[in-house]
């Protein structure tokens, strides 16, 4: 009996620690979404969309600050019409931006329908978008803001 339990006290500590490789920041890497399902991205699907970067304010609180930083995002317009009236945004979480969802997913099928041109803004601590080499503790109002500069 003594080596039942110690053998399953061991199946549990090794499950354990191989979850938390699964975890950054107690969030899933590559974010608690991941990717769209479906096939992989075709290589004629990833060329129409482009990357692009913006210059953004380090901190959005402080006017005397002007500090600024590249936060990245993606556009797809291959479905837009020539009006231009339609755009959808998705504003990036607790990951990468990633091809995958400018080219998969519902709101891509929505796109198609509606003629819209897709954006899709990386979140300013995670992926390639970093306002700093260091690390700040992340503020959930400077992440929002950083938003509503996407021009």
């Amino acid at each position: 009996m003594k080596g039942f339990v110690l053998v399953l006290g061991c199946l549990i500590a090794i499950q354990n620690a191989q979850g938390w490789r699964n975890f950054n920041r107690g969030r899933s890497k590559g974010g608690n979404l991941g990717l769209p399902a479906g096939d992989a991205v075709r290589g004629s699907e990833s060329e129409k969309v482009t990357t692009e970067w913006f210059t953004q304010y380090l901190d959005h609180f402080n006017p005397n600050d002007g500090r600024t930083w590249k936060q990245r995002y993606y556009v797809n317009d291959q479905y837009t019409s020539k009006r231009r009236d339609v755009a959808f945004l998705m504003i990036g979480g607790e990951g990468e931006a990633s091809i995958e969802w400018m080219t998969k997913g519902a709101w891509i099928n929505y796109a198609k329908k509606f003629n819209a041109i897709c954006f899709q803004l990386e979140h300013r601590y995670y992926g390639k978008s970093h306002p700093t080499s260091w690390q700040s503790p992340l503020c959930t109002e400077k992440a929002f803001c950083s938003r509503t500069h996407l021009r």
